[in-house]
């Protein structure tokens, strides 16, 4: 097999890890006055509103700015805080490696993410630059998201000349990153965890094309 000219990472669930880190009923509300629960449900009605009124505009798959949905709710609120304030955002293991590794190969690096702007420092605080990134396609700049061919398409236009088949996605959702990138004529490697298919595993395969 002919290696890749070019590989594009999806963030969450590929580069970074969430884990959730839940504060106590009493924290939230001194913090955000108002109970988790309601919360929530603001959110959800907020990001119904806004994809509806996209949707008939004819985006099929439109995002929201998490700015947004917090000024309609919480004003006074910091956006970029609330959205780290019940998680932990870590590299995800092999990562570190694995881009490392690729910056001394001849290759394009790229980003194809549903992502927000707190995205940005969430990847500055894992030792991740976006300069390493030849082309970027983050949800929130664009104003819709995977699994939307058109993602895919915005790829396959910045990176050219090469085609899609020389260039490698790589996700951990058959749904968002694996299906739609394979419709385009991607390559294609899914991040799971289990045994032969983590970041190191992607390395090791890499390595082997470039023998």
């Amino acid at each position: 097999m002919t290696p890749p000219r070019a590989v594009v990472f999806d963030i969450y669930g590929t580069l970074l890890e969430i884990t959730e880190a839940p504060r106590s009923k009493a924290e939230w509300e001194s913090v955000w006055g108002m109970p988790r629960e309601i919360f929530r449900a603001r959110i959800a009605q907020e990001i119904s509103h806004h994809h509806t009124l996209a949707k008939s505009q004819g985006i099929p798959h439109p995002e929201v700015q998490w700015p947004d949905l917090i000024a309609a709710i919480h004003p006074s609120a910091d956006p970029e805080a609330l959205a780290r304030f019940e998680r932990v955002t870590r590299i995800a293991p092999g990562a570190t490696e694995l881009l490392a590794w690729l910056r001394e190969k001849p290759l394009a690096l790229g980003l194809i993410s549903n992502a927000q702007a707190y995205t940005l420092t969430e990847l500055q605080k894992c030792g991740i630059s976006l300069d390493e990134f030849t082309h970027r396609f983050l949800s929130f700049e664009q104003g819709f998201s995977k699994p939307d061919p058109e993602a895919f398409r915005w790829i396959a236009e910045r990176f050219s000349p090469l085609s899609p088949a020389e260039i490698l996605i790589v996700g951990d959702r058959e749904d968002n990153d694996i299906r739609p990138a394979q419709a385009q004529g991607f390559m294609t490697w899914h991040v799971q965890k289990m045994p032969g298919q983590g970041l190191n595993d992607l390395q090791n395969w890499l390595k082997s094309l470039f023998l």
